[in-house]
């Protein structure tokens, strides 16, 4: 086997995970998430009349609007996740990875500050983003697969991907009741995002004549950012219906950096041509910017009879491309004529996300709700995914568009509410196979006009205990034992 039979084996397994790039980084969705239990159960289309304390992130003003501002006491939320990708890099070469696990959603609670009786106060914790992947792929070859080199050969490729991102919220939420219609608020977040992506190709290739190559790569980049977001809202509130507006600030970047690992080792057949490859590099503390976009939301609830409409719009503003993180240019320490640079990059497209959901009143105790958003994607066709290898990568490259549905029953017993429900989410994606894994009586790899679809499915099911705030419920409880006591 010659040195340039590795160099194809290289570009086929380099092939093999371009086509699994749509996988690979955070994905560029805003609404994927939400916030409190009504507010999961309408998949998210509150803006107008949030009841829950998912206003400190829907519409902070809502929270002088509520009658009884809940204290989240618990909030179970249990996720299942189908990732498969069917035909990925051939006609029987699917890949499936199922996950089951409680997911944290949100903690929040309100209180007051005795010298501005007329302000409500609230506080939450929540997840506004987290995602991995970790997909391995392998296929071994044997006999004479590629019909141009004589004899028969044997050869190994592995793949790995790893992703992760995890983005955590921590506000303050104040709001004010101009009079008995408008209101005024504004949340506060602190953002600490923490996001790595690795990608591992492993070869081996065996000679009919016994002699054998070895080629490992690896590449890895990860960054941690410190941030500041605001979110400022008006609520107006009429006797049948109520509206809402909010717009929210692109982040304000406290600090942050990114770290790089490098690697490069190959090791070919006595006699080749190619040079055997010795390379490395490891940076940390690397300089790191990180952008979001303005955001304007405009939602609405209505009552139609017993029952409720609610319809949310949001619309998140472009981003043009600008640098995230700059590696500096490193040389291959066996061949220091070959410089190696990579830049991480970052863009993003206009997008318009909207939701409807329904309440219907079923009795004094208990309520249903129905519901569907849509999460578009705005990520740009362009963009290159860190698996392609490229000195420039896209930092989100998810394309595919995201539809939320959402449903559930709350019950309302005397002292606490308990909401039981669920939530879907799925996206598909098809995508061009750029390789076509040989079967048995095949003679072709590449194959242009193949195609693999990648499908994505994620179930929440959610199950929430909540009681009225405490100093409020005690003063009901004080009230009723001192009427009986006068009588």
């Amino acid at each position: 086997m010659k040195s340039h039979r590795i160099l194809l084996i290289t570009t086929l397994t380099l092939l093999i995970a371009t086509s699994l790039c749509e996988l690979q980084a955070q994905s560029g969705h805003y609404w994927t998430n939400q916030y409190g239990t009504r507010s999961m159960l309408l998949s998210g289309s509150v803006i107008g009349g949030v009841e829950d304390l998912g206003a400190v992130f829907y519409n902070p003003a809502r929270l002088s609007q509520t009658d009884n501002p809940a204290f989240l006491i618990s909030a179970d939320v249990y996720e299942w996740q189908r990732l498969s990708i069917e035909n990925a890099v051939g006609q029987s070469a699917d890949a499936k990875r199922s996950s089951f696990g409680g997911v944290p959603s949100m903690a929040a609670g309100t209180f007051n500050l005795g010298f501005l009786p007329n302000h409500q106060f609230a506080y939450a914790v929540l997840l506004r983003q987290k995602g991995g992947l970790n997909f391995g792929y392998r296929e071994e070859f044997s006999g004479d697969i590629i019909e141009s080199f004589p004899g028969e050969e044997v050869f190994e490729g592995q793949i790995s991907i790893n992703s992760s991102t995890k983005d955590e919220w921590f506000g303050l939420s104040w709001s004010h009741a101009l009079n008995d219609v408008i209101s005024l608020g504004a949340s506060g977040f602190l953002s600490i995002n923490n996001t790595s992506n690795s990608t591992d190709i492993r070869l081996r290739a065996l000679s009919e004549a016994g002699s054998v190559a070895i080629y490992d790569f690896n590449r890895n980049i990860g960054y941690e950012t410190f941030g500041l977001i605001y979110k400022l809202g008006a609520a107006f509130q009429f006797d049948n219906s109520s509206w809402g507006i909010t717009l929210t600030t692109p982040r304000i970047n406290l600090k942050g950096d990114g770290n790089y690992r490098y690697q490069l080792y190959f090791s070919g057949i006595e006699g080749q041509t190619a040079e055997d490859t010795y390379g490395n590099s490891y940076q940390s503390g690397i300089k790191l910017k990180y952008k979001s976009p303005w955001a304007l939301g405009l939602g609405s609830s209505f009552k139609i009879g017993a029952n409720q409409m609610h319809i949310s719009a949001e619309y998140f503003t472009g981003i043009p491309q600008y640098r995230m993180m700059q590696v500096a240019g490193h040389a291959i320490q066996s061949n220091p004529d070959t410089v190696i640079n990579y830049s991480l990059v970052e863009s993003a497209r206009g997008v318009l996300n909207a939701g409807i959901g329904f309440e219907w009143f079923l009795n004094e105790k208990i309520s249903a709700y129905t519901s569907f958003s849509t999460d578009f994607s705005s990520v740009r066709n362009d963009a290159v995914g860190f698996v392609q290898l490229e000195q420039t990568s896209n930092n989100s490259t998810i394309r595919a568009d995201y539809y939320n549905m959402g449903g559930g029953i709350v019950l309302t017993l005397k002292g606490a509410d308990i909401t039981l429900g669920a939530t879907y989410l799925g996206a598909k994606q098809n995508f061009n196979r750029p390789v076509d894994m040989p079967e048995e009586g095949d003679d072709g790899i590449f194959d242009q006009d193949e195609t693999g679809t990648l499908k994505w499915r994620r179930w929440r099911f959610v199950f929430s205990f909540s009681v009225p705030f405490f100093k409020d419920y005690a003063k009901k409880l004080e009230d009723k034992y001192l009427k009986k006591d006068s009588n």
